[in-house]
């Protein structure tokens, strides 16, 4: 199987917020997301160029009105898509959500092989919404089968940073 193409998924996992003050902040609604590549490729991902970013990534956040601690996250479009091919899901339930503070980790499920080894990627966002802006990062953690093929993949992290903004409330 072919290495993924990191960018895009990069640029599917991240995420956004909304106002605080006490409390679960309201980051419902639609996101325009841009994800940037760290400058070091620690996991040796084929495709990561360090400091290439992707824009207009659209991302709907919705909360239940009962319970704002809870969030779930929607990548529509190219990203939605490619994330169903590479991670799974297009859609981040379960994200938890603590003042201005929005937190989710995704555990992948489409494996990929290099030689023996075996892996998928889990995604671990963490976000901060200050008025309608959303700044944070998303990490990508190779969960492999151990195995001495798997080299860089076996203990490794590679991060993006996030930033984005959803029309004013």
């Amino acid at each position: 199987m072919r290495p993924r193409t990191w960018i895009s998924l990069a640029s599917t996992a991240f995420v956004v917020a909304a106002c605080s003050g006490g409390g679960a902040a309201d980051f419902r609604g639609d996101y325009n997301v841009t994800v940037t590549n760290d400058s070091v490729n620690q996991c040796q991902f084929a495709n990561w160029t360090n400091g290439q970013s992707s824009t207009n990534i659209t991302v709907t956040i919705s909360q239940d009105t009962t319970n704002m601690s809870v969030a779930q996250l929607t990548f529509t479009g190219l990203t939605g898509f490619y994330l169903d091919l590479v991670v799974g899901t297009h859609i981040f339930s379960g994200a938890q959500v603590s003042g201005d503070q929005l937190e989710v980790t995704v555990l992948g499920t489409k494996t990929a092989t290099q030689g023996a080894c075996s892996y998928t990627v889990d995604s671990h966002l963490r976000i901060t919404l200050t008025g309608n802006t959303i700044n944070g990062t998303i990490d990508y953690t190779p969960r492999t089968n151990g195995d001495a093929s798997c080299g860089a993949l076996n203990a490794c992290t590679n991060t993006q940073t996030v930033s984005g903004a959803r029309p004013g409330k």
